[in-house]
């Protein structure tokens, strides 16, 4: 995922301004003014951009941790089940506690899972606002190259398709900033192997319970 870009248009801009500067055509400073407006809307896309994908990989990292711990959770908590229903089957007392332990564990676990969904939701929303922000900030540059060769060129006409790019990436830069996410009814997979440990403790139990017998 890229850093918040840069935006080399420093020297462009510098160079329009002197420009505008000796010459004697009046909407020559109007586009030094335009390409100033449009600079500085570039720095603020920019800027918004890079934020969103910076807080994208936070969000991503957290909810890689809650997983984790999540498995974690569910490992400890299907030992402990295949434990009682091994007991069970061999007519062996179940200690009190046990199995309260696993209900209190499948509790944390089911918050646990809450919020590593929502914090995934929150990475792809980041995500998905900084790819519809990327686009202005690329906009608004040529906008601004583009008003430098209307000075250079003294054609007035560049400086109107400046002025139609520009329009472009602030549609881009409102529409990135604005626009409703949708998960599209996707939530986040809980890992395989948690899966499979949570369907049948009880089977694996009976199945190792003659092995186990004398252990117990």
């Amino acid at each position: 995922m890229p850093e918040e870009m840069e935006i080399p248009i420093e020297a462009v801009h510098e160079h329009i301004h002197h420009e505008a500067h000796h010459s004697q055509e009046q909407w020559v400073s109007m586009v030094a003014l335009s390409t100033a407006i449009l600079a500085g809307f570039a720095a603020i896309a920019s800027l918004l951009s890079g934020l969103n994908a910076n807080t994208s990989i936070r969000e991503t990292v957290k909810a890689s941790d809650q997983w984790s711990y999540y498995q974690a959770k569910n490992v400890k908590a299907t030992i402990l089940q295949m434990k009682i229903d091994m007991l069970k089957s061999l007519d062996k007392p179940v200690p009190s506690g046990d199995q309260a332990e696993v209900d209190k564990e499948k509790k944390k676990m089911a918050k646990i899972q809450a919020d590593a969904t929502e914090l995934g939701v929150k990475a792809d929303e980041r995500f998905e606002r900084h790819e519809k922000l990327a686009p202005s900030v690329t906009w608004f540059q040529v906008a601004v190259a583009i008003s430098a060769i209307a000075v250079l060129t003294k054609r007035r006409w560049f400086w109107y398709l400046s002025l139609v790019f520009g329009g472009i990436a602030l549609y881009y830069l409102i529409y990135g900033e604005t626009f409703i996410y949708k998960p599209e009814e996707k939530e986040e997979p809980k890992p395989k192997a948690t899966a499979r440990a949570e369907l049948n403790p009880g089977a694996l139990a009976a199945n190792n319970a003659r092995v186990w017998h004398f252990g117990v």
